[in-house]
């Protein structure tokens, strides 16, 4: 493969107008590539002017790798197409960042930078798991790439071809499994590294796939899950028989927005003296939502024992109203 490399790395180096005997070396130094990658050349020819081309299959996947002259000098074009049952997979584009696509957010913050993605919602966060966006952002770091329906196209240089190619290969083969959505939804949910992109997978469950037994069954794992957001939606889908989980959010003050929410999901549950101290606890914090969230619950019940009032707008301080059983919110706020 170095030798392979080595190779590849001189030929892009060569100038637009290369003679014949460049151009088959060339073409040989990619029939090497294909069988060390276990690409099997069906097709491989070039012209008298710089053009070349090859064409090679992995079982149904086809690649074909040929020279083009555009503005800047020479390059390569490589495409693969794998066949695809018609149905959601048909409406995935993925492109590099700033290509007029879409930006449906997957929820892992590098990859988000760096692609534009169209398509099915929950096709996409099937597809897209840990190891394929490893595999994406590896080509995009080399290449101009671009996915299609059943085709993932890239433009590069000899020098990028032998890293390039490998990665392209294990791309086209994950994308040709079949996919159960339902349970690589269910697997992303509890595996991802990414916390966001658990959150993406769970509520994609929640939304496409709410009777399927599977969907129970992540959503009864994920309230064991380490981010507070993603405890908050499973539980909250869950009702009753988690509610256990929201009374945790709710004091343990992990996290200003899950804790805010569970509040007000339990406004009705929880006791006078259990949402003063949880306001008591997220005025120390300065966590302002979950301040806001006590007290309108607290409002709600009429603050008979008490007087509660936040003295200044920073949402993160506690004083006494003027008058018995009221409580206030700074100037310019809604009064409870």
């Amino acid at each position: 493969m170095w030798e392979l490399l080595i190779l590849l790395g001189g030929l892009g180096g060569t100038l637009v107008g290369g003679n014949l005997v460049v151009r088959r070396e060339r073409l040989q130094a990619w029939k090497n590539l294909a069988a060390t990658c276990g690409l099997e050349v069906v097709k491989a020819s070039h012209s008298k002017l710089i053009y070349s081309q090859l064409e090679a299959r992995d079982g149904p996947v086809t690649v074909r790798i040929e020279s083009t002259s555009r503005t800047q000098g020479y390059s390569l074009r490589v495409l693969a197409t794998f066949p695809r049952p018609p149905g959601l997979f048909s409406s995935v584009k993925i492109r590099r960042k700033g290509s007029g696509l879409h930006d449906l957010e997957i929820g892992d913050e590098l990859f988000d930078r760096r692609f534009s993605v169209e398509g099915s919602t929950q096709m996409i966060a099937a597809l897209l798991d840990e190891e394929a966006r490893r595999l994406l952002l590896g080509v995009n770091f080399e290449a101009e790439l671009e996915i299609s329906g059943a085709e993932l196209r890239l433009v590069t240089s000899d020098r990028s071809l032998g890293n390039l190619l490998p990665l392209l290969l294990a791309l086209t083969r994950r994308f040709t499994e079949p996919v159960d959505i339902v349970q690589r939804l269910a697997r992303n949910a509890r595996q991802d590294p990414a916390a966001g992109v658990r959150l993406h997978n769970l509520l994609a469950l929640i939304r496409d796939f709410p009777g399927d037994p599977r969907t129970l069954e992540t959503l009864r794992a994920a309230c064991s899950d380490p981010s507070p957001g993603i405890r908050l939606r499973a539980a909250r889908a869950l009702g009753a028989e988690r509610r256990d989980v929201l009374f945790a959010l709710a004091e343990s003050l992990e996290d200003d927005a899950a804790s805010a929410e569970a509040v007000s999901i339990l406004a009705g549950e929880l006791p006078f003296e259990r949402l003063r101290a949880i306001l008591d606890q997220a005025s120390d914090k300065r966590f302002p939502q979950t301040v806001h969230a006590c007290l309108e619950a607290l409002g709600e019940k009429g603050a008979a024992p008490g007087q509660l009032s936040v003295a200044s707008p920073d949402a993160g301080q506690l004083s006494l109203a003027p008058d018995a059983g009221q409580l206030s919110l700074p100037p310019g706020e809604r009064q409870v």
